[in-house]
């Protein structure tokens, strides 16, 4: 009788606390599209360098960062046009993790992505390859050229 009233005393508090829990979806290797998608929603496009028209129409505006003008905002989207900074013929898109103004007017950007070498990579947004790394690699651009890179936000 014990056992009966135990086992009905654990599926009451099952049923309490919002059911059997469910394993996790385990975290895929996503491209750099797929990643940003996640944050802007589905884009119908099928390569980066096609983002900037896509992202238009999202609602998301086109700026450029500089020392007396916008500042990059986490979360910022910036779309490397193909083989700018080491993308690909197909271009790369990422968000923007951080980013540091220099005195000489250069600025250093930390572009979080899918799909990409970075230090280390880590599960987000359900992908399992993403990293951060500092853009352009070992070094800084000048923040009054574009470079082929475009940055956006909403």
């Amino acid at each position: 009788m014990r056992a009966h009233r135990f086992l009905i005393a654990v599926l009451v508090g099952v049923l309490l606390a919002g059911g059997i829990a469910q394993p996790a979806m385990a975290a895929q290797k996503c491209q750099c599209l797929a990643y940003v998608a996640k944050v802007t929603g589905r884009m119908g496009i099928m390569y980066a360098y096609q983002a900037p028209k896509a992202l238009k129409r999202k609602g998301y505006h086109r700026y450029w960062p500089s020392a007396a003008g916008a500042k990059p905002r986490r979360g910022d989207i910036v779309v490397m046009m193909p083989r700018v900074m080491g993308a690909s013929s197909l271009g790369h898109i990422g968000l923007v993790a951080g980013w540091k103004m220099k005195g000489d007017g250069r600025m250093v950007v930390w572009l979080q992505s899918a799909n990409w070498a970075g230090l280390r990579t880590f599960r987000s947004l359900g992908c399992s390859n993403v990293s951060v790394a500092r853009l352009p690699w070992g070094g800084t651009f000048r923040a009054t050229s574009t470079n082929g890179l475009k940055f956006f936000r909403r």
